[in-house]
């Protein structure tokens, strides 16, 4: 291949892979919905220019979902919130410096629970519970590269347990566990 070529070549690879950085993009976060008989898993689609990674702080992010039936606490035909980590208050975060993507195989993360507020017949644990099952199937979406979710849980010390080191291994699918009511 000749240098003029080569040249040819880099430029139309770097042109392409460079149109794809203002492209936007969907992305699956994992979120624990109130349904009346439990907390339930959901996968929620969010669209726009996002980091990879960035689902597992999409866990407690707002959320809007459209209700097309009155059969649905009387919301019909219109969209409400039903993602009950952002309505409790909590908030999860991603240190995207220390960890994954490119410096590790690790995804650091933090559970701020410090303003949870009490909104469901369901206890706090089994919620803040289902919200690092979210997590990790959020993370778990790149488990080919990643092997390890890093979860700090910041507030009330008896929710301290549900943080930890989490292998992402199994959560390749999605979450493991689907519905939570009590622990």
């Amino acid at each position: 291949m000749s240098a003029r070529s080569f040249v040819w070549v880099l430029g139309v690879l770097l042109a392409a892979s460079a149109s794809h950085a203002s492209e936007e993009w969907a992305f699956v976060a994992y979120q624990p919905l109130d349904l009346p008989n439990s907390i339930v898993i959901s996968p929620v689609t969010y669209t726009g220019f996002y980091q990879a990674g960035q689902e597992v702080e999409m866990t407690c992010w707002e959320n809007r979902v459209w209700h097309h039936d009155a059969s649905t606490k009387g919301a019909a035909g219109k969209a409400t919130q039903e993602n009950m980590a952002f309505a409790a208050g909590l908030k999860a975060g991603v240190d995207m410096m220390t960890g994954w993507p490119g410096r590790s195989d690790t995804i650091y993360a933090t559970l701020d629970a410090r303003r949870l507020r009490h909104l469901t017949q369901w206890a706090d644990t089994a919620l803040v519970a289902a919200v690092v099952e979210c997590m990790l199937a959020s993370a778990g979406q790149y488990a080919a590269d990643v092997r390890f979710l890093e979860v700090r849980i910041e507030g009330p010390a008896e929710l301290a347990r549900y943080g930890g080191v989490f292998s992402l291994k199994a959560y390749a699918c999605g979450p493991i566990r689907r519905e939570f009511d009590s622990n």
